[in-house]
């Protein structure tokens, strides 16, 4: 505002010593009161231009050997490009021009054209620098030789750990103290917390002031959780005077978790003795380089590894391994697999498992049971059966086919197929030598067949039917109330059984049965006007 505006003009004619600092600042100056930024904050307003990485420029106050970074995370959405005017000197640059700039003359001025709170400590191990070492140096364009009253944290970091990924649960950090007046640290605070700065106070670890001169400190707070970001903070004193925060941030290493077993599984037959394994690919949270192992056991409980893989990159759109050594045909096996990120190993992924069937193995020999060979049959709707035949093969499964025909060599036979019991029951055709054998098929289509052929005969003498319907036997081809009074007795009261059953056979059923659908045939054709009995069977 013109009021804000009025009491920095105010402050530098006072000689006073000015930090400025924030997003958006020049723009709006270079509209709302240009000559202030000229002539007071001696800049000229470039561009609007993100670039979150500056070079510290030569010999300056403040970037003299520094480089500073923005957070992946920081907020700066406006930042500007400035050009130093009016004496002032370019101090950090990006390729388009300067981001800040001082003034040493009857003020002093230090003017950021980006938020001072974005610069990251994340990359201090690379040789960025800190928050606290660009502001000490601004302390020290102020007041030269400021920071020789207090002393200063460096160099924040985590023992045999990459700050990005951390490991170790319970980690030691160290760092480094600097003091221009020679001083040394006599006692320091720590704090750990996963808020910026460790501003959270629900989960934060505060060592308290801890005195001594050790600059290192093992973790003994709430365990740190896999995934989370956490800040810790370091401060020292050197007895007279405490140094300013300096903070590090860092990322616990989240385990990777391996994908499911994609193929062979579910106890699946597989035809080959060196079978490929397949399984999806695992997740990790921050998308490491993966490794993958494979193992494999003859026991379910993966007790005994029988093979194991070297590591293994990750494939597309499956990692795979080929097992190595020759497994025994006909037996179960066993698989899962870990993956590791380098840093750490995953938990297992489920068990899946599958059976060796490289060869397969042809149904067993078996023999007819009956009817006997060359039997002559008692009635027309007979018993085939046969002995059950085996296959070695684990899992697999037989079928069978009876093949029926009216001649020693089975040609032209009549198929009775997809049976899986070792019987079926079938209807003769009478007055016919029939042969038979039976076929067993495997699921791998190997064949064997019954170790012999039978025949038999079915005699059905002529026909004693003359008029079809004449229950009674009366002679009569018309059929009446009486054959129906005699059809009910025979049924229902026990009475004479029809003199020739092909005529008490009424609806003509190939099952020669006589039975009650006779009985409703017979009533639909006398009262109701239904289909006559058909003719008498030859």
């Amino acid at each position: 505002s013109a009021a804000d505006i009025a009491a920095m003009q105010t402050f530098m004619d006072s000689g006073g010593s000015l930090f400025l600092t924030g997003q958006s600042i020049v723009r709006e100056l270079d509209t709302d009161d240009q000559p202030f930024l000229n002539n007071y904050l001696r800049a000229l307003y470039d561009s609007s231009l993100i670039y979150p990485i500056m070079y510290g420029v030569d010999g300056s106050p403040v970037g003299d050997g520094l480089k500073i970074r923005y957070a992946p995370t920081a907020n700066q959405t406006d930042p500007q490009s400035i050009e130093p005017i009016n004496g002032s000197v370019s101090n950090f640059t990006i390729p388009a021009g300067s981001t800040a700039l001082t003034y040493d003359g009857a003020y002093k001025l230090v003017l950021f054209s980006f938020g001072f709170e974005a610069i990251t400590d994340q990359y201090q191990a690379n040789g960025w620098a800190t928050p606290g070492e660009v502001f000490d140096r601004i302390m020290s364009f102020f007041v030269p030789d400021s920071s020789s009253l207090n002393p200063v944290v460096t160099n924040i970091g985590i023992v045999d750990e990459i700050s990005t990924n951390v490991v170790n649960h319970t980690p030691t950090f160290f760092w480094s103290v600097a003091d221009t007046t020679g001083g040394a640290q006599v006692e320091y605070e720590l704090d750990v917390g996963t808020g910026r700065l460790c501003y959270n106070s629900d989960n934060m670890f505060q060592s308290g002031v801890v005195v001594g001169a050790d600059t290192g400190f093992t973790y003994s707070g709430d365990p740190l959780i896999d995934g989370v970001t956490y800040v810790v903070r370091v401060r020292v004193s050197n007895g007279s005077t405490w140094s300013a925060w300096n903070d590090f941030e860092f990322t616990m290493n989240s385990l990777p978790v391996p994908g499911p077993p994609y193929a062979p599984i579910g106890g699946s037959l597989v035809t080959t003795v060196t079978p490929t394994l397949e399984t999806y690919n695992a997740y990790d949270a921050e998308d490491n380089n993966l490794s993958y192992f494979f193992e494999l056991s003859e026991f379910s409980d993966m007790s005994v590894v029988l093979q194991s893989s070297p590591s293994l990159p990750e494939a597309y759109p499956f990692t795979t391994w080929t097992v190595e050594s020759v497994l025994n045909e006909d037996q179960q096996y066993y698989w899962r697999v870990y993956v590791s990120d380098s840093l750490e190993n995953s938990g297992y992924s489920e068990t899946a498992t599958f059976i060796v069937n490289a060869q397969n193995q042809a149904p067993s020999a078996f023999s007819l049971i009956g009817p006997p060979n060359g039997d002559s049959l008692p009635a027309q709707l007979t018993q085939l059966s046969w002995q059950a035949s085996f296959d070695g093969d684990p899992g697999d499964i037989i079928t069978y086919e009876v093949q029926i025909a009216d001649n020693p060599g089975l040609t032209g036979y009549i198929p009775l197929s997809n049976i899986y019991s070792t019987s079926i029951y079938y209807l003769v055709e009478p007055n016919v030598w029939w042969y038979w054998r039976v076929k067993a098929t495997d699921l791998a289509l190997a064949e064997t067949y019954s170790s012999q052929t039978y025949s038999f005969f079915f005699f059905k003498p002529p026909s004693c039917c003359e008029n079809p319907g004449d229950v009674n036997h009366s002679g009569s081809a018309a059929v009446d109330i009486s054959d129906l009074v005699f059809l009910v007795d025979y049924m229902f009261n026990s009475g004479q059984e029809p003199p020739c059953p092909d005529e008490g056979n009424v609806d003509g059923s190939s099952d020669g049965m006589i039975d009650i659908a006779d009985l409703v045939f017979m009533v639909d054709y006398i009262f109701f006007g239904g289909s006559p009995p058909p003719p008498c069977p030859q």
